[in-house]
Order: C-alpha cells, then structure tokens, then sequence
C-alpha cells in the first residue's frame, strides 16, 4: 500500500453530479497535493460515480451507499473511516474551495491545534447578499462553522466520538460536533484567509431538480482566473459587514465614510493594511487596483 496521505478530504454527495464536478475540481487545483478524496454518495441515483472515476485521478475515490441517510453526517462518517490521512476535511458537493484551503489549514493545525476554520463567503444569489463566515474569530458556543472551511486532526474524532445523526438531535450534526469538540477541551484556531465559498441549496430552489451548476461555473471560473479574487471579496465584506475586525465598531464608522466618499484615501490604506497582515505580504497593483475598482465603481467607469 501507498505511503498514507497527510490530508483525507470527504466530500458527501447525493444527486448532484454536476456540481460535484466542480467541487472535485477546486480540490484537484490546491497548492496542497498530499491528500485523498473520498467521495461518498449517499444513495445516489444519478451519474455521481461516473463523474468522480471520470477525473481519473488515483487520489480520487468513490464509495456508494446502497440508500440515503438524509444529511451528510453519516456519509461523514462512513468517509472518515475509510480514510488515512493524519487530518480530516470536509467540502460540501456544491462548495469550492480557494487554492490556498489546505495549505493555510494544514499550516494552522502544524503549530499544535486539533481543529482550525477559515472564512467562508456565503453566497445568498449570484448578484445578491454575500455573508462572511463565521460570524466571530474567536468561537462562541453554539456558533456554526461550515464544515466546507474545517480541517481537524483525524485523533479528535477517535477522542470524542463521530458525527450524531440529525434524528438523534435537536441541533444540526456540524454544529453539534464543533460544540462537543470544544466541551471536550480540543485547541480551536481561526485562520484568518478567505478559503471557502459556500453556495447554499437551501436558499435556491428547486436545486435537486433542475440540478443547475451555473454559480459553481461562474464562481469556479473567477477563483482560477482572478488571482486577487480573495482580497477583492474580503474588503466588501469588511466595509459591508465589518464582522472579523476586533475594532468593529470604528472600522464600520470608516466604512460608511468611505460609502459618502469622505476619507477614500485614508480608509483604503487602513484596508489594504488589514488585508496585508491578514496574506502577510504587500497586497501587489493588481489587487489594489481591483479593490478600488470594486469599492469606487461610479470613478472607475469615468477613468475607463
């Protein structure tokens, strides 16, 4: 048998071969390469196999249930046994991930953590409301993590049990496994990189029926050719929401400043700041120009 990866991703699907394709993807392009995909379909009646053993990848690998559990905590776990990395991580079979997902992840829980989350960018519509999350860096009991942004040491399940079915709770199973992990003491870290982009069924729909893939195209498309696409997405959301500043209530202040075009200048260096010790590196011309493109559209057309 071959050398055991360091990462083992479990990728839950049920009828949604389309998306999935593009899921797969966004983990085939990580900058991170020592990893399996377990990709378990939860009964699945559609042409899921098919898609997963078409990317004829040896990392990629199939395992179908013969019926459907109804939530992803059961295929969860089925992935989770028959996985041999070191550390366990979840996407969604509509979600993305950026290319630098498990780099930064692994790099978290390296220094000595048993469970790190990113930021995720919830998508509401394709031109509509975005959410960052979680809602706070720091986690607050009862706080809800998209299992998309996840990455914990394979031992914290063997320490505290597997995923509990949504039957069995009052809860949702993600939420519920966060809270037990936390209650039994694990070392939580916050790694402050946009890496994950949720797009949720449950604001689409008919999602299952029409089995539309056009967001994953439309956003898969703009992570592999926008390179700033992340500090670009970060800075609306801090002027829009300001929910992972410490300093919250002054850097909405500044926001809405900059919204009535009063200290432009001062409040995107404060931002692009921010976002340099959040990469820490320089944000490069691109990623400026583009930010400010996007925070000052009216000035922008004039320029062009």
């Amino acid at each position: 048998m071959s050398q055991p990866p360091l990462v083992s991703v479990v990728i839950a699907t049920y009828n949604r071969s389309n998306a999935l394709a593009y899921a797969i993807s966004s983990v085939l392009s990580q900058t991170f390469t020592d990893f399996e995909v377990l990709v378990v379909g939860d009964g699945c009646t559609d042409d899921s196999q098919a898609v997963v053993e078409g990317f004829d990848d040896p990392r990629v690998k199939w395992i179908g249930l013969d019926h459907n559990h109804g939530h992803q905590a059961e295929p969860n776990n089925i992935g989770i046994s028959n996985a041999r990395g070191k550390y366990i991580a979840y996407l969604g079979h509509d979600d993305l991930w950026f290319p630098h997902h498990l780099q930064s992840s692994v790099d978290a829980l390296e220094t000595g953590f048993d469970l790190s989350y990113t930021l995720t960018l919830s998508i509401a519509e394709k031109e509509g409301l975005h959410h960052l999350l979680p809602i706070s860096v720091s986690y607050i009991t009862g706080m809800w993590i998209p299992p998309s942004s996840v990455l914990h040491r394979r031992s914290l399940i063997d320490d505290i049990g597997a995923w509990r079915l949504h039957r069995e709770l009052k809860q949702s199973p993600d939420s519920e496994l966060i809270q037990r992990a936390a209650d039994a003491g694990k070392k939580f870290v916050n790694v402050p990189r946009l890496s994950a982009l949720k797009i949720p069924a449950a604001c689409r729909r008919n999602v299952y029926k029409l089995r539309s893939c056009d967001e994953q195209h439309y956003w898969y498309d703009r992570i592999s050719s926008e390179p700033e696409l992340e500090a670009v997405e970060l800075a609306k959301c801090y002027i829009e929401l300001s929910q992972i500043d410490s300093n919250g209530e002054k850097l909405k202040s500044l926001a809405l400043q900059f919204k009535r075009r009063r200290y432009q200048s001062f409040f995107k260096l404060r931002l692009l700041n921010k976002l340099s010790k959040i990469f820490g590196r320089p944000l490069n011309l691109i990623e400026q120009s583009q930010i400010y493109k996007d925070l000052n559209p009216r000035q922008s057309s004039k320029r062009e």
